[in-house]
Protein backbone atom coordinates (compact mmCIF):
# COMPACT_ATOMS: atom_id res chain seq x y z
CA UNK A 1 0.00 0.00 0.00
CA UNK A 2 1.31 3.44 -0.93
CA UNK A 3 1.89 5.65 2.16
CA UNK A 4 0.67 8.77 0.34
CA UNK A 5 -2.67 7.25 -0.50
CA UNK A 6 -3.20 6.41 3.20
CA UNK A 7 -2.87 10.10 4.24
CA UNK A 8 -6.24 11.68 5.06
CA UNK A 9 -6.10 15.52 4.64
CA UNK A 10 -9.55 16.18 6.14
CA UNK A 11 -8.43 16.88 9.75
CA UNK A 12 -5.90 19.43 8.47
CA UNK A 13 -8.53 21.41 6.58
CA UNK A 14 -9.96 22.78 9.83
CA UNK A 15 -6.49 23.78 11.01
CA UNK A 16 -5.76 25.53 7.71
CA UNK A 17 -9.03 27.42 7.92
CA UNK A 18 -8.54 28.54 11.54
CA UNK A 19 -4.86 29.61 11.31
CA UNK A 20 -5.46 32.71 9.12
CA UNK A 21 -8.23 33.85 11.47
CA UNK A 22 -5.97 33.48 14.51
CA UNK A 23 -3.17 35.37 12.74
CA UNK A 24 -5.58 38.16 11.82
CA UNK A 25 -6.76 38.54 15.42
CA UNK A 26 -3.21 38.34 16.83
CA UNK A 27 -2.07 41.15 14.53
CA UNK A 28 -4.67 43.58 15.77
CA UNK A 29 -7.34 42.62 13.30
CA UNK A 30 -10.00 43.48 15.84
CA UNK A 31 -9.52 47.23 15.29
CA UNK A 32 -12.59 48.15 13.33
CA UNK A 33 -12.51 51.59 11.72
CA UNK A 34 -15.25 53.90 12.87
CA UNK A 35 -17.63 55.27 10.30
CA UNK A 36 -15.57 58.32 9.41
CA UNK A 37 -17.94 60.29 7.18
CA UNK A 38 -19.20 63.84 7.16
CA UNK A 39 -21.73 64.40 9.90
CA UNK A 40 -20.64 61.47 12.07
CA UNK A 41 -18.94 61.82 15.44
CA UNK A 42 -15.16 61.45 15.47
CA UNK A 43 -13.83 58.25 17.06
CA UNK A 44 -12.60 58.33 20.64
CA UNK A 45 -8.90 58.09 21.42
CA UNK A 46 -6.42 58.55 24.24
CA UNK A 47 -2.81 59.38 23.38
CA UNK A 48 0.32 60.76 25.03
CA UNK A 49 1.51 64.29 24.26
CA UNK A 50 5.20 65.15 23.89
CA UNK A 51 5.23 66.54 27.43
CA UNK A 52 4.09 63.15 28.77
CA UNK A 53 0.50 64.11 29.59
CA UNK A 54 -2.39 61.97 28.42
CA UNK A 55 -4.92 63.61 26.12
CA UNK A 56 -8.26 62.07 25.28
CA UNK A 57 -10.58 63.06 22.49
CA UNK A 58 -13.32 64.18 24.89
CA UNK A 59 -11.03 66.90 26.24
CA UNK A 60 -10.94 68.46 22.76
CA UNK A 61 -14.69 69.14 22.65
CA UNK A 62 -15.92 72.72 22.97
CA UNK A 63 -14.30 74.35 19.96
CA UNK A 64 -13.45 73.32 16.40
CA UNK A 65 -10.48 70.98 16.09
CA UNK A 66 -8.20 70.04 13.22
CA UNK A 67 -6.67 66.57 13.65
CA UNK A 68 -3.68 66.00 11.38
CA UNK A 69 -2.08 62.56 11.09
CA UNK A 70 1.53 62.97 9.95
CA UNK A 71 5.12 61.72 10.29
CA UNK A 72 8.53 63.41 10.32
CA UNK A 73 9.66 61.50 7.22
CA UNK A 74 6.59 62.47 5.14
CA UNK A 75 7.45 65.30 2.73
CA UNK A 76 3.83 66.35 1.99
CA UNK A 77 3.27 66.41 5.78
CA UNK A 78 6.25 68.73 6.19
CA UNK A 79 4.80 71.11 3.60
CA UNK A 80 1.56 71.35 5.61
CA UNK A 81 3.28 72.39 8.86
CA UNK A 82 3.47 76.15 8.07
CA UNK A 83 -0.21 76.08 7.05
CA UNK A 84 -1.20 74.35 10.29
CA UNK A 85 0.97 76.66 12.40
CA UNK A 86 -0.70 79.68 10.80
CA UNK A 87 -4.16 78.17 11.29
CA UNK A 88 -3.41 77.52 14.98
CA UNK A 89 -2.08 81.05 15.50
CA UNK A 90 -4.73 83.02 13.60
CA UNK A 91 -8.01 81.23 14.23
CA UNK A 92 -10.18 79.77 16.97
CA UNK A 93 -9.45 76.27 15.71
CA UNK A 94 -7.37 73.97 17.91
CA UNK A 95 -4.81 72.10 15.82
CA UNK A 96 -3.72 68.66 17.00
CA UNK A 97 -0.95 66.82 15.19
CA UNK A 98 -0.86 63.05 15.68
CA UNK A 99 2.64 61.84 14.79
CA UNK A 100 2.84 58.29 13.48
CA UNK A 101 6.62 57.88 13.71
CA UNK A 102 7.72 54.48 14.98
CA UNK A 103 10.56 56.15 16.91
CA UNK A 104 8.07 57.91 19.18
CA UNK A 105 9.07 60.98 21.18
CA UNK A 106 12.78 60.45 20.47
CA UNK A 107 12.27 61.17 16.78
CA UNK A 108 9.27 63.52 17.02
CA UNK A 109 10.43 65.94 19.77
CA UNK A 110 13.59 67.19 17.96
CA UNK A 111 11.61 67.60 14.73
CA UNK A 112 8.88 69.62 16.50
CA UNK A 113 11.47 71.89 18.09
CA UNK A 114 13.44 72.35 14.85
CA UNK A 115 10.31 73.26 12.87
CA UNK A 116 8.75 75.50 15.53
CA UNK A 117 5.56 73.47 15.82
CA UNK A 118 3.65 75.22 18.57
CA UNK A 119 0.35 73.34 18.40
CA UNK A 120 -0.44 70.18 20.37
CA UNK A 121 1.44 67.11 19.14
CA UNK A 122 0.40 63.64 20.25
CA UNK A 123 2.24 60.37 19.74
CA UNK A 124 -0.05 58.22 17.63
CA UNK A 125 -0.12 54.59 16.63
CA UNK A 126 -1.56 52.44 13.88
CA UNK A 127 -4.49 51.34 16.05
CA UNK A 128 -5.78 54.92 16.39
CA UNK A 129 -4.96 55.70 12.74
CA UNK A 130 -7.00 52.68 11.62
CA UNK A 131 -9.85 53.65 13.95
CA UNK A 132 -10.03 56.93 12.00
CA UNK A 133 -10.10 54.92 8.76
CA UNK A 134 -6.65 56.21 7.87
CA UNK A 135 -4.56 54.58 5.20
CA UNK A 136 -2.19 57.29 3.96
CA UNK A 137 -0.68 60.49 5.29
CA UNK A 138 -1.10 63.34 5.51
CA UNK A 139 -4.65 62.75 6.65
CA UNK A 140 -6.60 65.58 8.25
CA UNK A 141 -10.05 65.90 9.76
CA UNK A 142 -11.96 69.05 10.67
CA UNK A 143 -14.21 68.57 13.70
CA UNK A 144 -16.91 70.86 15.02
CA UNK A 145 -17.06 71.86 18.69
CA UNK A 146 -19.30 68.81 19.28
CA UNK A 147 -16.75 66.47 17.56
CA UNK A 148 -18.90 66.18 14.42
CA UNK A 149 -16.77 65.53 11.34
CA UNK A 150 -17.04 68.62 9.12
CA UNK A 151 -14.20 67.93 6.69
CA UNK A 152 -12.02 65.02 5.57
CA UNK A 153 -8.77 65.67 3.71
CA UNK A 154 -6.81 62.74 2.33
CA UNK A 155 -3.49 64.08 1.17
CA UNK A 156 -2.13 67.59 1.59
CA UNK A 157 -4.54 70.39 2.41
CA UNK A 158 -4.30 74.11 3.05
CA UNK A 159 -5.32 76.54 5.75
CA UNK A 160 -7.65 78.21 3.24
CA UNK A 161 -9.47 74.95 2.47
CA UNK A 162 -9.99 74.19 6.16
CA UNK A 163 -11.17 77.73 6.92
CA UNK A 164 -13.54 77.66 3.93
CA UNK A 165 -15.07 74.37 5.08
CA UNK A 166 -15.35 75.61 8.67
CA UNK A 167 -17.10 78.81 7.54
CA UNK A 168 -19.45 76.81 5.34
CA UNK A 169 -20.25 74.41 8.21
CA UNK A 170 -20.96 77.32 10.56
CA UNK A 171 -23.24 78.90 7.96
CA UNK A 172 -25.13 75.59 7.56
CA UNK A 173 -25.48 75.37 11.35
CA UNK A 174 -27.02 78.84 11.44
CA UNK A 175 -29.49 77.73 8.73
CA UNK A 176 -30.25 74.56 10.72
CA UNK A 177 -28.72 72.09 8.26
CA UNK A 178 -26.36 69.27 9.18
CA UNK A 179 -23.09 68.68 7.37
CA UNK A 180 -24.31 65.19 6.44
CA UNK A 181 -26.97 66.79 4.20
CA UNK A 182 -24.31 68.16 1.88
CA UNK A 183 -21.72 65.67 0.67
CA UNK A 184 -19.22 68.13 -0.77
CA UNK A 185 -18.55 71.80 -1.05
CA UNK A 186 -16.61 71.43 -4.27
CA UNK A 187 -13.29 73.12 -4.86
CA UNK A 188 -9.90 71.57 -4.26
CA UNK A 189 -10.10 71.02 -0.52
CA UNK A 190 -9.98 67.23 -0.72
CA UNK A 191 -13.17 67.15 1.36
CA UNK A 192 -15.54 64.35 0.65
CA UNK A 193 -18.54 62.61 2.05
CA UNK A 194 -17.02 59.23 2.83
Amino acid sequence: MNRLSAFDPRPWRAVLLVLPLLAFLACGGTTVPAEVVLGSEAPDFELTALDGTTVDSLSLAGRPVVINFWATWCMPCRKEIPELRQLAAESEVQVVGIALDEGGAESVRPFVEEHGIDYLVLLGNQKVFKRFNGYTIPYTLLLGADREILGIYRGPTTREAIERDLSSALARAVRGESSGEQSSLGGDSGRYGG
